[in-house]
């Protein structure tokens, strides 16, 4: 419920323009039930993933709680995917509204389906924001030793930016043993 699943479905709904599911989830049956004209493709493999993404004009991010990051954002523009995402979540420090991306009043319905039918309406529009979230990532492409080298600033700077090194073993530690 939390990831505004039905949210995203109310919003095509009030829109008039098709929508799609990827992945799966306990209101699955509901919105299926619910919303019929809308297309679940539930969990894909990477490549039809891919595949899926590729012939999406935006992917919409609704989350109803404050997500920390949602990944799937920082994903999209790494393809070319311009993000409809609510103004309130972290996403919102990657996706700049109206450069890389469009904000949409979180948890708004009507201001949800508004941004869906502008873009929607607006193909070129889509496609700069694609095209400006795509020189976004990889520009600078997001890797693990990006984050470490990112939060180690973080750190430094609460810190008070004292001159002494942190100890950074964790840079050196696979990803594995830094994500445990």
């Amino acid at each position: 419920e939390e990831k505004g699943a039905r949210l995203f479905a109310a919003a095509v709904r009030a829109a008039g323009v098709s929508g799609v599911f990827i992945g799966d989830g306990a209101l699955s049956p509901e919105l299926k039930a619910n919303y019929p004209e809308i297309c679940f493709r539930g969990w894909l493999p990477p490549g039809k993933m891919r595949a899926a993404l590729a012939s999406a004009r935006a992917i919409v991010f609704p989350p109803l709680w404050y997500e920390t990051l949602g990944m799937v954002a920082v994903e999209a523009a790494s393809m070319g995917l311009p993000v409809i995402l609510s103004d309130s979540c972290a996403a919102t420090d990657f996706i700049k509204d109206g450069t890389t991306g469009i904000y949409f009043a979180h948890g708004s319905v009507s201001d949800l389906a508004e941004k869906i039918i502008r873009l929607h309406d607006r193909p070129d529009e889509a496609h700069r924001l694609g095209q400006a979230a795509y020189q976004w990532y990889w520009d600078a492409p997001w890797t693990t030793e990006r984050h470490v080298e990112e939060l180690l600033d973080v750190y430094r700077r609460i810190l008070g930016n004292r001159s002494e090194p942190i100890n950074d073993s964790a840079t050196k530690a696979s990803p594995v043993e830094a994500v445990a």
